[in-house]
This record gives structure tokens, sequence and C-alpha cells, in this order.
């Protein structure tokens, strides 16, 4: 008996380096795309809390004012209460 060596025809490993270099592109490809999509994402979040500090900000300035308007308001109506106290004794007084 004689043995029959077979030979692997030199096209098999060429499609097969092929293919494994078709599978690396497209995974390669498919990341560049994760990675734009994820930079897109990161801009926009990036914007979004830009946009959150500014009205943070415009809401502290508002609650400062109105503090103040407060303050003035219950000045105005501590006095108004020592006028409404001085306006009955003076009227007991009578």
């Amino acid at each position: 008996m004689s043995e029959k060596k077979r030979k692997i025809n030199p096209w098999v490993p060429v499609v097969v380096m092929g293919v494994v270099a078709i599978l690396f592109s497209v995974y390669a490809v498919q990341s560049q795309s994760d990675l734009l999509d994820a930079k897109k994402e990161i801009e926009q979040l990036k914007s979004q809390v830009t946009e959150c500090a500014k009205v943070a900000n415009a809401a502290k300035e508002q609650q400062s004012i109105s503090e103040a308007a407060q303050r003035m308001v219950m000045a105005e109506a501590d006095e108004m209460r020592l006028e409404l106290e001085d306006c009955k004794k003076s009227n007991k007084r009578k």
C-alpha cells in the first residue's frame, strides 16, 4: 500500500486568512463607530451639565433676591406691628 499525502490547496489558507482579516476589520469599524457615538453622547452630556449649572446659578440668584425681599417685608411687618401697638396704647389712654 502506498500512502498518498493529501496536499492542502494553497487557496485554503488564503481564504481563511482573508475571512479572519475581514472579521477584524468589521470589529474595528464597529469599535470606531461605538467610540464616535460615545463621544457624541459625552458632548451632549457636557452641554446638558453646563446648561444645568447655568439654571442652578440663576435659581440661586433668584433665591437670594427672594430672601432679601422676604427680609425687607419682615422688617416692614415688624415696623407696622410696632406702630399698631403704639396706636392701641394711645387709644387706650384716651
